[in-house]
């Protein structure tokens, strides 16, 4: 793993959204829209609308959420969708 990228898991209960090396994640909670980069402190939160991530390549994917869960822990971030309802 590049030193300036971080490790992204996006999950439902039933399989793996995306899995992979990334140069950030941003989404949105109740204090509005965030990211989460390289060093990032260890966070966690409720997020909805939406998870952008931000590519190792430059390019950007968008998933549209209901709502989940985010943890960002030692540069891996963790995504669980669908397992609030």
């Amino acid at each position: 793993m590049n030193t300036q990228n971080i490790m992204l898991v996006i999950r439902q209960r039933d399989r793996v959204l995306f899995e992979g090396e990334v140069k950030a994640f941003s989404s949105f909670n109740e204090r509005g829209t965030f990211d989460i980069l390289y060093s990032h402190a260890n966070f966690i939160s409720l997020i909805r609308k939406n998870c952008v991530i931000h590519k190792v390549d430059g390019t950007k994917s968008e998933i549209k959420i209901e709502e989940g869960i985010v943890r960002a822990h030692n540069n891996t971030v963790t995504v669980y969708l669908g397992i609030l309802g």
